[in-house]
């Protein structure tokens, strides 16, 4: 900073402020689109407006002869006295909210026909980018994100003209206000208050301490020997920000009444990639898995407590949020857990209830005794956990048919007539003379979902979504949890009835064997790939496109993440990919990623079909050098849509 910046505030304070409107404004360039969708001229930094994504003053990303340092200057047509200058910056809101503010800059004001510098900022982004790479822990997790408004006073100026000399590669700015604060008293801190709800969930977030918690939240601390840190991420939403991250064995504990309790574990970062979590709860297994920053998983699982709910956690560890319920409960439970897991939209969307079963199954004084009923609905029903058999889907066995090089998918699904805990469904492979078919066995998980995507329908409802680690549950009385059964049977298999079977056990419950037969074809189906063509995009936002991941990932990490992707796309019958959407440079850059994606391709097993190509950027003169690139090496069509 240089001599005449007294401060950056960064709280809010009590002002008396006389704010100058600049006569007119311009810059070192502009971008230009579709302007009726998006501006980004240089007026648009003074008209008293942030917060739209689509409307704020951006350098020329189009021209290459446009190159930092980029400027804005406010001339006011007159001379102002100033000693205040404010500056929004534009807010990402498709991904890190970061990547859209500026890094290195500095801001001028004109004496004598000279610019002079009132304050400079280096790094503003890059050192915290820097220290969310830290191997330090004590720097990764007390790293707090630069704020996105920075406030600069300094001693009043008089000048006629001030100027923002922006150094990155791409200048953007949503507003700039300059003005003359006439008192700087910061404003009193704001007392913590604790806004309680009393619905009977008990909701904690690991956060600082004094932090500021989402309503209904209480601030949760684990007990260990080994250093904890509790992390604040400096964002908009309240539960998501806050982490404790664990280097060691951990404990949490809330004494609770003897019953049956819902319990919710989240883990994620909103900055930095994170090393999951293993946790024990009463006994049952969740696991959070590693992940990028800014992706969150949770699981939940019903539990019997005597006296409290611990939680044990071990090694590495990294968690956000609890949230915890006796079964009575169990309506404000859920509705807590769709707020957590949908997060900031969750008041824009409106529960949908979906249609299924939920009459009072028949039921046997045999089946009472067995304590559940075994059924097999089809492939097309989805199992809810409120779903009821159909006394048609009972059953005793399980029969299933396929032919040769083929897989065969088969629903099973179980309802509870009283509580079971520890209740667990595996498979004993069907086999036909010593010959066994591969088979694996998932329980469908509900996951909250949008269900309104047609025109203004904002609709959310807990459906059946994901396939599951199989492992032992609490089957909570008058609740179904259903089952997938995937069997392969490759090319070359013997024809004729393979038996295996479905054995179910768990406490208080006689265990059982259901017959498994399957039923292997005389005949062999073709493959897929002459029947069907199935493309798809390839990429997120955080491991990018096959062969063009971002550059945080070394080249070995972008091939294992090629190598998993298309490995899983292959076992859902995948055969090609849309080409990675990445900006045309030349014709080498191009044919550099194009040979990289065939060679993954074929690796993989994917037949050598057509990609097609999204560009909106296409010419002339990029279609005939992409089309002179295909011919000469004989790989895979490309196929142009440039809408």
């Amino acid at each position: 900073m240089k001599s005449l910046l007294l401060s950056t505030l960064l709280l809010p304070c009590l002002l008396s402020a006389e704010v100058f409107k600049p006569a007119r404004v311009t810059a070192s360039s502009f971008s230009v689109f579709n302007v009726k969708r998006e501006q980004h001229n240089p007026e648009l930094t003074a008209d008293g407006k942030t917060g739209n994504p689509k409307s704020y003053w951006g350098s020329d990303v189009k021209d290459p002869n446009v190159k930092p340092p980029h400027w804005l200057l406010f001339d006011f047509g007159r001379e102002i006295t100033c000693n205040t200058i404010t500056l929004e910056m534009v807010r990402c809101t498709f991904k890190d909210s970061l990547a859209m503010a500026i890094n290195d800059f500095r801001l001028e004001y004109e004496e004598n026909g000279t610019f002079k510098t009132i304050a400079e900022r280096k790094g503003l982004l890059s050192e915290y980018r820097k220290a969310m790479n830290s191997k330090d822990l004590t720097v990764r997790y007390n790293a707090r994100i630069p704020e996105l408004r920075q406030t600069f006073q300094f001693n009043p100026v008089t000048t006629s003209k001030i100027r923002l000399v922006v150094m990155d590669t791409i200048a953007r700015l949503d507003e700039m206000t300059v003005s003359f604060e006439k008192e700087r008293v910061p404003a009193p801190k704001a007392e913590q208050k604790t806004i309680t709800i009393d619905d009977g969930v008990l909701r904690f977030s690991f956060a600082p301490e004094d932090a500021e918690l989402c309503p209904g939240f209480v601030r949760g601390e684990f007990k260990s020997a080994s250093k904890i840190y509790y992390s604040d991420r400096g964002e908009r939403d309240q539960v998501r920000r806050y982490f404790a991250r664990g280097t060691g064995d951990a404990t949490f504990t809330v004494p609770v009444k003897p019953g049956i309790y819902r319990v919710l574990v989240m883990g994620g970062d909103l900055r930095a990639s994170t090393p999951g979590a293993k946790l024990v709860v009463n006994g049952y297994p969740v696991n959070i898995p590693p992940n990028f920053e800014n992706v969150f998983f949770w699981d939940e699982r019903t539990v019997e407590a005597d006296d409290a709910i611990r939680i044990d956690a071990q090694g590495d560890w990294l968690v956000n949020a609890i949230l915890l319920a006796h079964i009575e409960a169990a309506e404000a439970y859920e509705t807590a857990v769709h707020r957590l897991v949908i997060g900031p939209d969750f008041h824009q969307l409106k529960l949908d209830p979906q249609p299924s079963n939920t009459q009072p199954p028949t039921v046997s004084a045999q089946e009472r005794e067995t304590g559940y009923l075994f059924y097999t609905p089809s492939l097309q029903q989805r199992i809810f956990p409120f779903t009821t058999p159909l006394d048609s889907q009972k059953g005793t066995a399980v029969s299933a048919a396929a032919a040769g090089n083929t897989s065969k998918a088969i629903s099973i699904a179980a309802y509870a007539l009283k509580h079971i805990p520890g209740f667990t469904v595996t498979v004993r492979a069907p086999a036909l003379n010593g010959v066994t078919l591969p088979t694996s066995i998932h329980p469908i998980r509900c996951w909250p979902q949008r269900t309104g995507h047609k025109g203004n329908a904002k609709t959310y409802f807990k459906v059946p979504e994901l396939l599951d680690d199989n492992r032992p549950a609490f089957l909570e009385e008058a609740t179904s949890r259903q089952y997938y059964i995937l069997v392969d049977v490759p090319s070359g298999t013997l024809p004729g009835l393979y038996t295996g079977s479905v054995e179910i056990a768990g406490k208080g419950i006689k265990q059982r064997s259901f017959p498994l037969n399957f039923t292997v074809h005389p005949f062999e189906l073709e493959p897929l790939d002459k029947k069907q063509y199935a493309a798809m995009y390839m990429a997120d936002s955080h491991r990018g496109y096959i062969a063009a991941a971002p550059p945080k990932f070394t080249a070995e990490e972008q091939l294992t993440m090629d190598r998993e992707r298309l490995a899983d796309m292959r076992k859902h019958n995948m055969n090609s990919i849309v080409f990675p959407s990445v900006r045309y440079l030349n014709k080498e850059q191009f044919e550099e990623i194009y040979l990289t994606v065939n060679q993954r391709l074929d690796e993989a097993g994917f037949p050598r079909l057509p990609m097609p190509h999204h560009n909106q950027a296409l010419t002339k003169q990029m279609v005939e050098e992409i089309q002179e690139i295909v011919t000469r090496t004989g790989l895979r069509e490309i196929l142009f849509y440039p809408v």
